[in-house]
């Protein structure tokens, strides 16, 4: 079989590697480069990743599959992460003596409170859960929705009360107080595992090594290739069209994996406009990476820090070395400053020398630098990259799947191709299914079950 596979991100990839030792695999990939939104690139003298990225898996066996994949590429690095509330760093997951001895008594006292009010009235439930407020207010209790959640979620997505509870339950750790209690008093190895794994020359490293077997393989790239359409005969796809090197080309295929944005697809088919429609009325949000070169060895004690105050821009800081020394200098660093947007909004369209005056006061006053350590800055813009689930998006989504679905040799797959909000072993969990489903020549109805399984990722931090 011939199966070409649209984008080489780390979903695409992975779908390549597990198919190219018993089949002819084309990669259609749009960009100059592999890795997609989990890619690295090189900056005065460092490795920078697209924001913070990590080996890590609860899903049986993905974990020992990435760290196999990697070899001695793969290094262990201590899972020390933190959040900031109320102006202090607390560990993440958070820990019960942190919010009894770090934050003010006044305020330790309201969450604890507002955390007897969630567990007291959960008993008495009657109150369907419906929206990502709802979500937190009832399980957590007001004080901390309003201190932590409602912020995060204003900064991140959007309105928490037109989100679905669907998106709480991926990013939260905890479904519930007793189950965060009982984490911080006995700990949860799963969530609180002692360490990561990490490519030690960039996250790249994965994707690079993903695609070195594919070549070996016999099998092929074709990079700056943007796909346009398909042709379809008999309820499958017979062929895809793409713009290449300045021409129109077109490829027969027996079977086709795309990892492209979902909105995006029905274009490609040429769907009916009521498919069309419920695509476009898919959101997504976009990711502004702020580089901060700052001229320390270290400057965080965390790989990342989540910092959901409102009075900040971003919403996370990491910090790229202590991922691994191997990425840059030794008297110096670099600081990564996440800050979510719509597309097109006044931050995507803001300069890079205005996003930087707004990120570094932030940074000093949280007492990530002090003024005058930054010595340079670098922005990378990732256009419409985290899927966002406002209420309804699931009918929009089913719409454009039910359509897609008809096509017995097409599998859409990854976080953008699915809209499914995750991280990085998921993508590779499902590109396994995926590739054994086509492996097997098994019927589009099985895809469909099987895919019921990727809505249960759990986001872990």
């Amino acid at each position: 079989m011939r199966v070409v596979i649209i984008g080489a991100g780390v979903t695409g990839l992975a779908v390549a590697w597990k198919l190219s030792k018993d089949h002819e695999v084309v990669l259609l990939e749009r960009n100059s480069s592999i890795g997609g939104i989990a890619g690295s690139f090189q900056h005065q003298g460092f490795t920078l990743d697209l924001g913070p990225h990590k080996i890590y898996s609860l899903i049986p066996g993905i974990l020992d599959e990435m760290r196999a994949l990697l070899g001695t590429e793969a290094i262990a690095i201590p899972k020390t992460s933190g959040v900031i509330v109320a102006g202090k760093r607390l560990d993440y997951p958070i820990k019960f003596f942190d919010l009894l001895l770090k934050l003010k008594p006044l305020t330790s006292l309201k969450l604890g409170i507002g955390y007897g009010a969630a567990l007291g009235l959960s008993f008495f439930r009657r109150k369907r859960i419906v929206s990502y407020a709802d979500y937190f207010r009832a399980n957590f209790g007001m004080p901390a929705y309003d201190l932590v959640f409602k912020p995060l979620a204003m900064k991140s997505w959007g309105d928490p009360e037109s989100l679905t509870a669907e998106l709480a339950r991926k990013r939260s750790p905890y479904s519930g107080v007793f189950k965060m209690v009982k984490s911080m008093l006995f700990k949860d190895r799963k969530l609180s595992a002692e360490n990561f794994y990490y490519p030690k020359h960039g996250f790249i490293g994965m994707s690079k090594i993903m695609l070195n077997h594919v070549l070996s393989s016999g099998s092929n790239i074709l990079f700056n290739a943007d796909v346009k359409k398909f042709g379809t005969k008999d309820g499958r796809i017979a062929s895809v069209e793409f713009k290449h090197g300045g021409h129109m080309k077109k490829i027969d295929a027996d079977y086709v994996v795309s990892s492209v944005p979902v909105t995006a697809l029905p274009s490609m088919f040429n769907a009916p406009p009521e498919i069309m429609t419920a695509a476009s009325e898919l959101k997504f949000r976009s990711l502004l990476l702020v580089y901060v070169l700052v001229n320390r060895s270290q400057v965080m004690q965390d790989v990342w820090t989540f910092v959901p105050d409102k009075s900040f821009i971003f919403q996370r800081i990491s910090e790229q070395k202590n991922f691994s020394k191997e990425l840059g200098p030794e008297n110096q660093t670099v600081l990564v400053a996440e800050v979510m947007c719509a597309y097109n909004d006044s931050l995507w369209n803001a300069s890079d020398e205005e996003l930087y005056r707004m990120v570094i006061p932030d940074l000093i006053s949280a007492g990530f630098v002090k003024s005058g350590e930054a010595a340079g800055f670098y922005v990378a813009r990732l256009k419409n990259i985290y899927p966002v689930y406002e209420l309804g998006y699931r009918e929009r989504l089913d719409a454009v799947l039910n359509f897609t679905d008809q096509f017995e040799n097409f599998i859409t797959i990854g976080r953008l191709g699915l809209f499914n909000y995750n991280n990085t072993d998921h993508c590779i969990d499902m590109a396994i299914w995926a590739a054994q489903h086509i492996r097997e020549r098994k019927p589009v109805k099985d895809w469909i079950q099987t895919r019921k399984r990727f809505d249960d990722y759990v986001i872990v931090d």
